[in-house]
């Protein structure tokens, strides 16, 4: 499923942000990869479908996947799937969709999927198959 696949995130950090605990919350939601502090974001990319584990793992047990199909099929197109994640919810190691459409204080961790198969994984991570 993954041909092609590249996961990038970014959290951009404001000037008022510890950014140690920008990049806990994004560790929080993806354990293991590699990430990058600069002096205006924490950025992290990866070939490896497995970093997203931890949000299909959760959208499964918190019974959210319809909910957070409906807000990502809204950043699906045939070669990318962005999504947003809730950066509160992210430090306390809870996965939340962030609305793009809501106001907010806090920016939220970006995350951009590249690939030919964008909608599989979309299924993949919110669908009702294994």
């Amino acid at each position: 499923m993954a041909d092609g696949f590249l996961l990038e995130l970014e959290a951009p950090l404001s000037c008022t942000e510890d950014p140690e605990k920008v990049l806990k919350a994004v560790s929080n939601i993806f354990p293991g990869l590699n990430l990058e502090k600069t002096e205006d974001s924490v950025k992290g990319k990866t070939d490896e479908l497995r970093a997203l584990d931890r949000v299909r793992m959760q959208l499964r047990s918190r019974r959210i996947r319809l909910s957070a199909r409906a807000l990502m099929e809204k950043g699906l197109t045939a070669s990318s799937l962005v999504f947003y994640l809730d950066r509160q919810a992210a430090y306390a190691g809870r996965v939340a969709i962030w609305d793009p459409s809501d106001r907010y204080s806090i920016s939220p961790i970006i995350v951009k999927i590249s690939g030919s198969k964008t909608e599989e994984i979309l299924e993949w991570l919110t669908g009702t198959g294994p």
